[in-house]
């Protein structure tokens, strides 16, 4: 597995605007994150290390899901496979066809090494720009 690299920025932006409708992707990551935030101060008794990484990982794996939850029903769905593909440096058919336990558990290492919530919030000002 590797870390998301700039190429990774456009598959990104394909998957935004496949599934951005009159939804607002950024508006959806920021409730994500506030959740997240919000759980890891219910676990204040974990080390601060532990929980940033435990929050990371929620962060990304909620954006994550979501994007799946929202491409559902729509033609996004391979879109999201393409960019999963990258930095699970598989073909976009391999990750479709990863079991639920493996897949989620990619998604977990995809967040926990990258800022998924500053990746999209980057693509998607990117997006406001073009």
């Amino acid at each position: 597995m590797r870390k998301l690299i700039a190429s990774d920025v456009f598959a990104a932006l394909r998957v935004v605007a496949a599934v951005e409708d009159k939804t607002d992707v950024k508006e959806i990551v920021k409730k994500i994150v506030k959740e997240a935030e919000a759980e890891a101060e219910e676990n204040d008794d974990e080390d601060a290390e532990k929980k940033n990484d435990e929050f990371i990982k929620s962060v990304g794996v909620g954006a994550i899901l979501k994007l799946v939850e929202m491409a559902s029903g729509k033609k996004a769905e391979a879109k999201i496979y393409e960019f999963l593909a990258g930095p699970l440096e598989m073909q976009p058919e391999d990750v479709k066809a990863l079991p639920i336990p493996d897949f989620i558990e990619s998604v977990k290492t995809i967040a926990r090494e990258n800022d998924l919530s500053s990746f999209f919030d980057s693509v998607l000002k990117l997006k406001q720009n073009m």
